[in-house]
């Protein structure tokens, strides 16, 4: 597979595309054996023993082919991974502002998908609401509860600088794992990147089979 990989690497100049032909060759390949392995146990030439034992090694090679395929795939999708054009808007609120307040004011903003946040006195970013802990509270409740106790701490939420390439971007994901981080650029926050959407960019298909 990976001379096979590295052959079609160097005729068509894309690493990507040549991982993904050698992952289906691999595919192909695991296919054709395991036919071959029944054939020989249908004729008598293979035991039972034997081809569990080889329909075994097939499924390793096809589970193996297979993550090539869909890491080429991701690796091919790393340009689309743009910050700036990913990251959601953010609506700031201050502090002690009930939570059924915050949510009519998202309503009403004309900007999609739009992260409630929480700011201090002096207007600095204190803390992001937490969507789930926000659905939680019962409908008629939240008029009187503050918005500041459905939040999670500007602190706790890792920051990703303007500028990283897409290949970057996944690495911090994957050495600072949550489910979301704030954009920033300078000292300025400019907006929230949820992982589901990089995880959406990356392997689209597999999202939509999803919802």
């Amino acid at each position: 597979g990976r001379a096979l990989r590295a052959g079609l690497w160097a005729l068509i100049k894309d690493r990507n595309r040549a991982t993904v032909a050698a992952g289906w060759a691999g595919r192909g390949l695991a296919l054709v054996t395991a036919a071959l392995a029944l054939t020989l146990n249908w004729i008598g030439l293979l035991t039972i023993f034997g081809l569990l034992f080889v329909l075994l090694v097939v499924f390793t090679l096809y589970q193996g082919a297979g993550q090539s395929i869909r890491l080429a795939r991701m690796t091919g999708r790393f340009p689309l991974v743009d910050l700036v054009a990913l990251a959601r808007p953010l609506l700031l609120v201050p502090p002690g502002t009930s939570l059924g307040e915050a949510q009519r004011r998202r309503a009403e903003d004309p900007r999609p998908d739009v992260v409630l946040a929480v700011t201090d006195s002096a207007g600095n970013l204190t803390g992001l609401v937490d969507p789930v802990a926000a659905e939680r509270v019962p409908v008629d409740r939240r008029p009187w509860v503050a918005v500041d106790s459905v939040s999670r701490s500007r602190d706790t939420v890792p920051a990703l600088p303007v500028g990283l390439t897409g290949e970057q971007v996944v690495r911090e994901l994957q050495a600072h794992p949550a489910p979301q981080y704030v954009i920033t650029q300078g000292e300025e926050i400019v907006g929230v990147l949820r992982v589901g959407v990089v995880a959406a960019v990356l392997e689209p298909h597999r999202a939509r089979a999803f919802k």
